[in-house]
C-alpha cells in the first residue's frame, strides 16, 4: 500500500540474503500485429520471505584407519579422522539448538516449558529436565569463564554504574517463600567507554554483603541511586541528593 511504501525504505529490507526471480514472457509476441517484441527494460519490487525453522539430523561418521604393514610386524598403528567436538558431551544438542534455547529464554523471555512445545512441533520431543540441563551446563562450561574474564576487566575500571531491581525466584535455595523479593544487580561501564561491559548478578537479598561479594576489594567511584547500601562504600554519586533539595 502507499502507506507501507512511506513506512519502509529499501534500506530497511534485509540485503544480506537476496533471491532474484525474473519474470519473462515465454513468447514475446505482440498481441496486436503478432510481431516479435524486444525487451524494453525492467521494473522490480521486493518482499521479505520467511523460511520457517526446521530440524536436521546431522550424523557424524568418523572413519578409522590402521597400518597393515605395522600390524604384520606386531605393532598396531591406528589413526582416527578429526571430527567436530560436541558442545555438550553425550548430548544430541548442537550449538545452534543451545543458542536458540538460550536466546528464547533470556532475550525473548519464553520459559523452557513453553519452548518444549515448539521443539515438538518441529519433530523433536524433549523432557523439561533435558532442556534445563542444556542451559545450565552451557552456562557453567562455556559462559562462566567469559563472565569471569569480563568481570575482571570491569573491576579494572575506576568508575562503575550500578543499579538493582527486585525480582522473584519461585524455588529459593534459602527456603523462603517464592513471594520473597530477590534482586538482580547490574554493573556496567560508564557511557562512552571504549569497550562497554554490562554484567548482571542475581542474589537472594539486597544487602551490602551481596554488593561487597561482587566488588571484593574494588575501590572507585560508583554512579548509583540513593539506596543506603551504596553510601557504605567509599564514593557514590550525589545526583539523587537534588530530590531532597526539591522536596525542601
Amino acid at each position: 500500500s502507499r502507506s507501507e511504501k512511506t513506512r519502509y525504505s529499501q534500506e530497511e529490507i534485509p540485503q544480506n540474503q537476496t533471491e532474484e526471480y525474473h519474470h519473462r514472457l515465454e513468447e514475446p509476441v505482440c498481441l496486436c500485429c503478432n510481431g516479435e517484441m524486444k525487451e524494453l527494460g525492467t521494473k522490480d519490487w521486493s518482499e521479505v520471505k520467511l523460511i520457517p525453522a526446521k530440524l536436521v539430523r546431522c550424523r557424524h561418521i568418523v572413519h578409522r584407519y590402521e597400518c597393515r604393514n605395522c600390524k604384520k610386524s606386531g605393532t598396531n598403528q591406528i589413526r582416527v579422522a578429526p571430527s567436530p567436538k560436541r558442545a555438550l558431551p553425550g548430548s544430541i544438542a548442537s550449538p545452534s539448538m543451545i543458542t536458540e534455547a538460550v536466546y528464547m529464554k533470556f532475550t525473548q523471555f519464553v520459559p523452557l516449558e513453553r519452548q518444549l512445545k515448539d521443539w515438538q512441533r518441529l519433530g523433536l520431543t524433549l523432557h523439561s529436565r533435558t532442556l534445563n540441563e542444556w542451559v545450565n551446563k552451557v552456562a557453567e562450561d562455556w559462559l562462566a569463564p567469559i563472565y569471569q574474564e569480563l568481570k575482571k576487566q570491569l573491576l579494572a575500571k575506576t568508575i562503575l554504574a550500578v543499579d538493582e531491581t527486585p525480582s522473584r525466584i519461585l524455588r529459593r535455595s534459602d527456603g523462603k517463600s517464592g513471594r520473597s523479593k530477590s534482586q538482580n544487580w547490574v554493573y556496567r561501564t560508564i557511557e562512552g567507554a571504549t569497550h562497554p561491559i554490562t554484567l548482571f548478578d542475581s542474589t537472594l537479598t539486597r544487602s551490602r554483603d551481596e554488593l561487597r561479594k561482587f566488588l571484593g576489594n574494588w575501590l572507585g567511584l560508583i554512579l548509583c541511586d540513593g539506596y543506603s547500601v551504596y553510601r557504605q562504600l567509599p564514593g557514590h554519586c550525589w545526583a539523587h541528593a537534588r530530590r531532597k533539595w526539591v522536596e525542601a
